[in-house]
Protein backbone atom coordinates (compact mmCIF):
# COMPACT_ATOMS: atom_id res chain seq x y z
CA UNK A 1 0.00 0.00 0.00
CA UNK A 2 3.28 2.08 0.03
CA UNK A 3 4.47 3.57 -3.48
CA UNK A 4 8.07 5.18 -3.92
CA UNK A 5 7.44 4.17 -7.14
CA UNK A 6 10.00 0.79 -7.96
CA UNK A 7 12.33 0.85 -9.57
CA UNK A 8 11.53 4.30 -11.08
CA UNK A 9 12.43 5.73 -7.46
CA UNK A 10 10.29 8.56 -7.00
CA UNK A 11 12.59 11.55 -5.39
CA UNK A 12 12.90 12.34 -1.89
CA UNK A 13 10.71 15.13 -1.90
CA UNK A 14 7.39 16.34 0.22
CA UNK A 15 5.80 14.06 -1.93
CA UNK A 16 7.43 11.68 -1.71
CA UNK A 17 6.52 11.10 2.14
CA UNK A 18 2.73 11.11 1.62
CA UNK A 19 2.81 7.89 -0.63
CA UNK A 20 1.18 6.60 2.10
CA UNK A 21 -1.73 8.58 1.44
CA UNK A 22 -1.28 6.15 -2.28
CA UNK A 23 -4.24 4.36 -0.93
CA UNK A 24 -6.92 6.60 -0.39
CA UNK A 25 -8.89 4.60 -3.75
CA UNK A 26 -8.81 1.24 -1.47
CA UNK A 27 -10.00 3.68 1.21
CA UNK A 28 -12.68 5.17 -0.21
CA UNK A 29 -13.86 1.69 -1.83
CA UNK A 30 -13.64 -0.15 1.72
CA UNK A 31 -15.57 2.76 3.20
CA UNK A 32 -18.34 2.40 0.80
CA UNK A 33 -18.67 -1.14 0.86
CA UNK A 34 -18.83 -0.18 4.87
CA UNK A 35 -21.90 1.37 4.67
CA UNK A 36 -23.93 -0.23 2.00
CA UNK A 37 -25.83 -2.04 4.58
CA UNK A 38 -26.64 1.24 6.51
CA UNK A 39 -27.95 2.75 3.52
CA UNK A 40 -30.19 0.07 2.56
CA UNK A 41 -28.64 -0.95 -0.95
CA UNK A 42 -30.16 -3.36 -2.87
CA UNK A 43 -28.00 -4.17 -5.66
CA UNK A 44 -25.43 -6.98 -5.27
CA UNK A 45 -22.32 -5.10 -5.22
CA UNK A 46 -18.77 -6.37 -5.14
CA UNK A 47 -15.40 -4.93 -4.43
CA UNK A 48 -12.00 -5.96 -5.49
CA UNK A 49 -9.13 -4.08 -3.79
CA UNK A 50 -5.77 -4.74 -5.52
CA UNK A 51 -3.49 -3.66 -2.87
CA UNK A 52 0.43 -4.05 -2.82
CA UNK A 53 3.47 -2.17 -2.16
CA UNK A 54 5.80 -0.96 -5.12
CA UNK A 55 9.25 -1.07 -3.12
CA UNK A 56 12.27 -1.42 -5.31
CA UNK A 57 13.89 -5.10 -4.89
CA UNK A 58 15.90 -8.06 -6.58
CA UNK A 59 12.04 -9.32 -7.63
CA UNK A 60 10.70 -5.73 -8.41
CA UNK A 61 9.32 -5.52 -12.01
CA UNK A 62 11.76 -4.07 -14.21
CA UNK A 63 12.08 -1.95 -17.15
CA UNK A 64 11.34 -3.79 -20.21
CA UNK A 65 9.60 -6.66 -18.76
CA UNK A 66 6.41 -8.12 -20.58
CA UNK A 67 3.33 -9.43 -18.16
CA UNK A 68 0.64 -11.48 -19.41
CA UNK A 69 -2.32 -10.24 -17.55
CA UNK A 70 -5.42 -12.21 -16.35
CA UNK A 71 -6.93 -11.69 -19.54
CA UNK A 72 -4.23 -13.08 -21.56
CA UNK A 73 -3.34 -8.85 -23.00
CA UNK A 74 0.46 -8.55 -22.47
CA UNK A 75 1.63 -5.25 -20.99
CA UNK A 76 5.75 -3.47 -21.59
CA UNK A 77 6.62 -2.23 -18.72
CA UNK A 78 7.92 1.42 -19.58
CA UNK A 79 7.80 2.71 -16.23
CA UNK A 80 7.01 1.25 -12.88
CA UNK A 81 5.83 3.88 -11.13
CA UNK A 82 2.85 3.22 -13.09
CA UNK A 83 1.93 0.28 -11.13
CA UNK A 84 -1.30 0.90 -10.08
CA UNK A 85 -2.85 0.21 -13.41
CA UNK A 86 -1.10 -3.05 -13.82
CA UNK A 87 -2.91 -4.00 -10.74
CA UNK A 88 -6.47 -2.76 -11.54
CA UNK A 89 -6.23 -4.53 -15.07
CA UNK A 90 -6.58 -8.32 -13.39
CA UNK A 91 -9.68 -6.86 -11.55
CA UNK A 92 -11.53 -5.64 -14.78
CA UNK A 93 -10.54 -8.79 -16.03
CA UNK A 94 -12.59 -10.53 -13.46
CA UNK A 95 -15.05 -7.90 -13.32
CA UNK A 96 -16.11 -8.91 -16.75
CA UNK A 97 -15.83 -12.88 -16.11
CA UNK A 98 -18.68 -12.20 -13.65
CA UNK A 99 -20.75 -10.39 -16.49
CA UNK A 100 -21.28 -7.34 -13.99
CA UNK A 101 -23.67 -4.51 -15.58
CA UNK A 102 -21.16 -1.56 -14.88
CA UNK A 103 -17.99 -1.15 -13.10
CA UNK A 104 -16.36 2.23 -11.35
CA UNK A 105 -12.82 2.31 -10.61
CA UNK A 106 -11.97 4.46 -7.73
CA UNK A 107 -7.62 5.59 -7.69
CA UNK A 108 -5.22 8.46 -6.99
CA UNK A 109 -4.39 7.58 -10.96
CA UNK A 110 -2.50 9.75 -12.01
CA UNK A 111 -0.34 12.92 -10.82
CA UNK A 112 -1.22 14.41 -14.06
CA UNK A 113 -4.88 14.88 -12.98
CA UNK A 114 -3.25 16.82 -10.23
CA UNK A 115 -1.62 19.33 -12.73
CA UNK A 116 -4.35 19.82 -14.83
CA UNK A 117 -7.45 19.72 -12.09
CA UNK A 118 -5.64 20.97 -8.73
CA UNK A 119 -6.30 19.75 -4.99
CA UNK A 120 -10.23 20.82 -5.73
CA UNK A 121 -11.76 18.54 -8.78
CA UNK A 122 -11.34 14.83 -9.32
CA UNK A 123 -11.43 13.50 -12.94
CA UNK A 124 -13.69 10.90 -14.47
CA UNK A 125 -13.31 9.24 -17.71
CA UNK A 126 -15.99 6.65 -18.71
CA UNK A 127 -17.94 5.06 -21.70
CA UNK A 128 -21.13 5.16 -20.54
CA UNK A 129 -22.69 8.84 -20.29
CA UNK A 130 -25.12 7.79 -17.76
CA UNK A 131 -22.83 5.91 -15.54
CA UNK A 132 -19.96 9.16 -15.66
CA UNK A 133 -23.45 11.05 -15.05
CA UNK A 134 -24.19 9.75 -11.97
CA UNK A 135 -21.12 9.82 -10.21
CA UNK A 136 -20.90 13.35 -11.47
CA UNK A 137 -24.37 14.44 -9.86
CA UNK A 138 -23.25 12.33 -6.82
CA UNK A 139 -20.21 14.49 -6.46
CA UNK A 140 -22.07 17.97 -6.72
CA UNK A 141 -24.98 17.22 -4.08
CA UNK A 142 -21.64 15.97 -1.80
CA UNK A 143 -19.64 18.72 -2.60
CA UNK A 144 -17.18 16.41 -4.33
CA UNK A 145 -17.00 17.85 -7.67
CA UNK A 146 -15.81 16.19 -10.61
CA UNK A 147 -14.66 16.92 -14.40
CA UNK A 148 -15.09 14.58 -17.13
CA UNK A 149 -11.71 14.27 -19.37
CA UNK A 150 -12.77 12.67 -22.72
CA UNK A 151 -11.31 9.62 -23.80
CA UNK A 152 -9.85 10.36 -27.14
CA UNK A 153 -9.07 7.35 -29.43
CA UNK A 154 -6.14 9.15 -31.09
CA UNK A 155 -4.03 9.23 -28.22
CA UNK A 156 -4.06 4.90 -27.55
CA UNK A 157 -1.73 5.07 -30.08
CA UNK A 158 0.73 6.37 -27.36
CA UNK A 159 0.47 2.95 -25.75
CA UNK A 160 1.73 0.84 -28.66
CA UNK A 161 4.56 -1.64 -27.74
CA UNK A 162 6.68 -2.99 -30.23
CA UNK A 163 6.66 -6.46 -27.92
CA UNK A 164 3.81 -6.70 -26.23
CA UNK A 165 -0.49 -5.46 -27.01
CA UNK A 166 0.04 -2.56 -25.29
CA UNK A 167 2.40 -0.65 -22.92
CA UNK A 168 1.61 1.21 -19.69
CA UNK A 169 2.84 4.70 -19.67
CA UNK A 170 1.84 6.83 -22.39
CA UNK A 171 3.56 9.84 -23.74
CA UNK A 172 5.00 13.08 -21.97
CA UNK A 173 1.38 14.75 -22.53
CA UNK A 174 -2.35 13.81 -21.62
CA UNK A 175 -1.35 11.59 -18.90
CA UNK A 176 -4.93 11.07 -17.36
CA UNK A 177 -6.36 10.04 -20.99
CA UNK A 178 -4.01 7.69 -21.39
CA UNK A 179 -4.51 5.80 -18.05
CA UNK A 180 -8.14 6.21 -18.82
CA UNK A 181 -7.63 4.48 -22.48
CA UNK A 182 -5.45 1.75 -20.78
CA UNK A 183 -7.84 0.68 -18.09
CA UNK A 184 -10.61 0.92 -20.90
CA UNK A 185 -8.72 -2.01 -22.46
CA UNK A 186 -9.78 -4.28 -20.02
CA UNK A 187 -13.16 -3.47 -19.65
CA UNK A 188 -14.57 -5.39 -22.86
CA UNK A 189 -17.69 -3.38 -23.74
CA UNK A 190 -18.85 -3.38 -20.13
CA UNK A 191 -20.37 -0.01 -19.41
CA UNK A 192 -17.41 1.77 -16.66
CA UNK A 193 -15.91 4.91 -15.59
CA UNK A 194 -12.87 5.33 -13.60
CA UNK A 195 -12.62 8.50 -10.68
CA UNK A 196 -9.48 10.03 -9.96
CA UNK A 197 -8.40 12.15 -7.29
CA UNK A 198 -4.70 12.25 -6.46
CA UNK A 199 -5.27 16.21 -5.51
CA UNK A 200 -8.16 15.60 -3.23
CA UNK A 201 -6.30 13.12 -0.90
CA UNK A 202 -3.30 16.07 -0.17
CA UNK A 203 -6.02 18.86 -0.17
CA UNK A 204 -6.07 20.21 3.21
CA UNK A 205 -9.18 21.19 5.45
CA UNK A 206 -10.84 23.74 3.84
CA UNK A 207 -11.55 26.69 6.70
CA UNK A 208 -14.38 25.80 9.08
CA UNK A 209 -13.07 22.33 9.26
CA UNK A 210 -14.36 20.30 5.87
CA UNK A 211 -12.95 17.25 5.48
CA UNK A 212 -11.60 16.47 1.60
CA UNK A 213 -10.85 13.04 0.27
CA UNK A 214 -14.27 11.55 2.30
CA UNK A 215 -15.86 8.66 0.26
CA UNK A 216 -19.35 10.34 0.77
CA UNK A 217 -19.92 10.96 -3.08
CA UNK A 218 -19.50 7.02 -3.50
CA UNK A 219 -21.99 6.41 -0.64
CA UNK A 220 -24.53 8.50 -1.39
CA UNK A 221 -24.70 6.88 -5.03
CA UNK A 222 -25.54 3.76 -2.89
CA UNK A 223 -28.86 6.11 -0.71
CA UNK A 224 -30.12 7.84 -4.28
CA UNK A 225 -29.96 3.90 -5.42
CA UNK A 226 -32.51 2.97 -2.69
CA UNK A 227 -34.75 5.86 -2.94
CA UNK A 228 -34.91 5.70 -6.69
CA UNK A 229 -35.78 1.97 -6.56
CA UNK A 230 -37.77 1.34 -3.32
CA UNK A 231 -41.37 1.79 -3.06
CA UNK A 232 -42.95 3.95 -1.07
CA UNK A 233 -39.89 5.52 -0.11
CA UNK A 234 -38.91 9.70 0.58
CA UNK A 235 -39.06 11.42 -2.23
CA UNK A 236 -36.04 13.35 -3.19
CA UNK A 237 -36.79 16.84 -2.04
CA UNK A 238 -38.26 15.18 1.53
CA UNK A 239 -35.98 15.42 4.68
CA UNK A 240 -34.56 12.23 6.56
CA UNK A 241 -32.33 13.49 9.59
CA UNK A 242 -31.90 10.43 10.81
CA UNK A 243 -29.58 8.90 8.29
CA UNK A 244 -26.47 11.37 7.14
CA UNK A 245 -25.92 10.44 3.59
CA UNK A 246 -29.73 11.65 2.98
CA UNK A 247 -28.95 14.70 2.16
CA UNK A 248 -26.54 14.73 -0.04
CA UNK A 249 -27.98 12.11 -2.50
CA UNK A 250 -31.36 14.44 -3.91
CA UNK A 251 -29.75 15.69 -7.19
CA UNK A 252 -29.25 12.05 -7.79
CA UNK A 253 -32.44 10.01 -6.29
CA UNK A 254 -34.06 12.48 -8.90
CA UNK A 255 -32.39 11.66 -11.85
CA UNK A 256 -32.65 8.06 -11.41
CA UNK A 257 -36.30 8.37 -10.72
CA UNK A 258 -36.06 9.83 -14.07
CA UNK A 259 -34.24 7.35 -16.19
CA UNK A 260 -34.74 4.43 -13.52
CA UNK A 261 -31.85 2.23 -12.30
CA UNK A 262 -29.39 1.62 -14.59
CA UNK A 263 -27.00 -1.05 -13.54
CA UNK A 264 -28.31 -4.48 -11.48
CA UNK A 265 -24.47 -4.90 -10.40
CA UNK A 266 -22.02 -2.71 -10.06
CA UNK A 267 -18.09 -3.70 -9.06
CA UNK A 268 -15.96 -1.30 -6.81
CA UNK A 269 -12.20 -1.74 -8.53
CA UNK A 270 -9.20 0.11 -6.67
CA UNK A 271 -5.40 -0.37 -6.21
Amino acid sequence: MYDPGGINLKPSDASHSQMKNDMSGAGAVLAAMTALREVGCRSRVTAYLMCTDNMPSGSAVQLGDVLVTRNGTTVEVMNTDAEGRLVMCDALALCVEDGVDAIVDIATLTGACLRALGTEVARVLGNSPRLVDLVRSAGEATDEPVWELPLIRRYRSQLDSTVADMTNLGGPYAGSITAGLYLEHFVDGTPGCTSTSPGRRRSRPAPGGCRRGRPDSVRDCWWSWRRASTPGSHEPGDADPGDAAAGGARAVALALRTAGPAFLSLFLVAP
